[in-house]
């Protein structure tokens, strides 16, 4: 899998010596063509060596689309926002009888996860920065529980969901300041993380929480699958961080981690094997967003759903959501 060879210099800690290289094939679209990764030997974070200069063409039309989108946010009555805040509290566990009866009526719809906002302490007037938020399905979702200090930034997206307000553009391009920032699983596409964490810091207000949720090197996937792991993802994937890698890039830019938690699923199993068998990701025979199909059974999904619990009980899931704070 690897090579003893020595190759450039690590984007986190600096470390020049005696890191391994490996060859890791794209296999998102399966154009199977071949780039060069490293691991640093001081702290395990996994690296592309060369970023290709045609970057943006590995992020065709559809990487992230637009489906579904509806008109939000500006049209909500002062009524509607209310009942919306009333039914959020209540999930926030900050609610009152309203409230629940509310989400018992109604539901909430929310596809993610109310722990982010939990911990960031998140409230309805929170300026809120989602980096690399690709067409806003985050700051919809966010909208559509009562928040309405929601922005977002991206790169390479175009195609914009209506009544989000998104930025095109780099982080240096933001002046102002937010009291959440939220990075899913963008980081890893960035091509400098210590210049990408000083940016972070810049634009969090005084008590503001960043939270980066990434793929983790030196995970059981990784020791497991090597070039295989589904979640190096190459080129896309420039940096993959290690816990050390991120406590070092925290520490630099002023920042300290306050929380892991980690979320990864049953795709570190199912999609690096079939990485292993020349299946892409994007395959019509793919177990990825897929249930029990000819060519994983019910009883295999169970057992991998359940092998991810237990790496994300013992801090060795592929992927982890850290929460940042400013030191002291």
């Amino acid at each position: 899998m690897h090579s003893k060879a020595s190759v450039k210099i690590c984007r986190a800690c600096g470390n020049v010596n005696g890191n391994k290289a490996v060859s890791v094939k794209e296999m998102n679209y399966g154009l199977r063509k071949v780039f060069q990764y490293f691991e640093c030997s001081s702290c395990l974070s996994l690296q592309i060596q060369e970023i290709p200069s045609n970057l943006s063409t590995y992020y065709p039309d559809g990487y992230l689309t637009v489906s579904g989108g509806k008109q939000i946010g500006t049209v909500q009555s002062k009524v509607k926002r209310y009942l919306l805040q009333k039914r959020s509290l209540h999930l926030l566990g900050k609610g009152d009888l309203l409230g629940g009866v509310l989400h018992h009526l109604r539901g909430d719809g929310f596809r993610y996860d109310w722990e982010w906002l939990q911990k960031a302490e998140a409230d309805f007037g929170s300026r809120i920065l989602d980096v690399g938020c690709g067409p806003g399905y985050l700051i919809q979702a966010l909208m559509e529980q009562g928040f309405y200090n929601c922005f977002g930034l991206d790169r390479f997206q175009m195609q914009i969901l209506p009544g989000v307000r998104v930025q095109l553009g780099e982080l240096r391009d933001l002046t102002e300041t937010f009291d959440y920032v939220m990075l899913h699983h963008s980081f890893e596409h960035m091509e400098n993380p210590v210049e990408v964490f000083g940016e972070l810091a810049r634009i969090m207000a005084p008590g503001a929480t960043l939270l980066i949720r990434t793929p983790v090197a030196n995970c059981y996937a990784w020791r497991t699958y090597g070039p295989d792991w589904y979640q190096i993802d190459a080129p896309r994937h420039i940096f993959i961080p290690s816990v050390k890698a991120m406590n070092i890039l925290a520490d630099r830019a002023g920042l300290e981690i306050s929380n892991v938690t980690y979320d990864s699923d049953r795709d570190q199993i199912l999609c690096s094997e079939q990485y292993q068998i020349d299946i892409p990701l994007r395959d019509e025979r793919s177990v990825y967003g897929r249930g029990a199909s000819e060519f994983c059974t019910s009883e295999e999904l169970h057992l991998a759903d359940k092998l991810a619990d237990e790496l994300n009980c013992k801090e060795d899931g592929d992927q982890a959501a850290f929460y940042l704070k400013r030191k002291g």
